[in-house]
């Protein structure tokens, strides 16, 4: 597995891994993790797959630029720019937590370069169920974003990462970023004819039924793998079920 970074230009500075050849497997992250969180997925995937797998901005070893507001929508353009200067085509995207409205904002914008879909426990439309608002205002405010950064910097990311802005972003864009979110509903209409293979846990507490509903009629005869006992952090506790999932697709 190596290293790499991307420098876009404007002062973002872009970690990213990169294992295996083949087909192209993009793994995008969420809140408050890293491209650590899919290492377990990757080492499966490396025989038969290019796997990447960006930092966001202000997670891991990657960088923000000067005056980045941190919002999910400039997030969604940075990993725009990342496929675009990469010039990755035929991706199966693997979306979890914020790895979903973000990384479906970009397949929604160029449909071409995206073949399947690995969906995990996420969603992607404006975020109106009862509660919402309530925990994206707790996990923005000074004592649910420091717990949230002290997970991110325990489990994921280095020393002084993940950056407390960029978690308090991507936690109060939960409510926060119904205009963006709405843009990438929308989005979804160019990829109902993509193959995908949902992958869901059993005990998350933040994303369930509601959201696996909406997900199945998105694509109505994707497969649904119920991962037994997992959690929300889903390449941690069924790594294997969903590297066994993505080469379904292939």
């Amino acid at each position: 597995m190596s290293t790499a970074r991307l420098e876009l230009g404007d002062g973002t500075s872009l970690n990213y891994v990169r294992k295996g050849e083949g087909p192209v497997v993009l793994f995008v992250h969420g809140n408050p993790s890293s491209s650590h969180l899919h290492r377990k997925v990757m080492d499966s995937l490396a025989e038969s797959f290019t796997c990447i797998a960006p930092d966001l901005p202000g997670f891991g070893a990657s960088e923000a630029a000067e005056g980045f507001g941190w919002t999910p929508s400039e997030h969604a353009d940075v990993l725009e720019a990342f496929v675009e200067r990469l010039d990755l085509t035929g991706i199966t995207l693997m979306t979890q937590d914020w790895g979903g409205p973000i990384g479906f904002a970009v397949a929604g914008r160029h449909p071409d370069r995206f073949d399947a879909f690995v969906v995990g426990n996420t969603w992607a439309w404006p975020m109106l169920k009862r509660g919402a608002g309530t925990w994206a205002t707790w996990f923005s405010g000074p004592i649910g974003s420091r717990m949230m950064q002290r997970l991110g910097s325990w489990k994921w990311n280095p020393p002084g990462k993940p950056e407390l802005d960029a978690v308090k972003g991507l936690a109060a864009g939960v409510s926060g970023s119904n205009a963006f979110l709405a843009e990438v509903e929308r989005g979804l209409e160019h990829l109902r004819d993509k193959r995908a293979v949902i992958v869901w846990p059993d005990r998350d507490p933040l994303f369930g039924p509601s959201e696996l509903r909406r997900w199945r009629e998105q694509w109505p005869d994707a497969e649904v793998v119920t991962l037994r006992g997992a959690s929300h952090f889903i390449q941690e506790d069924a790594p294997a079920e969903i590297a066994s999932a993505t080469r379904s697709l292939s």
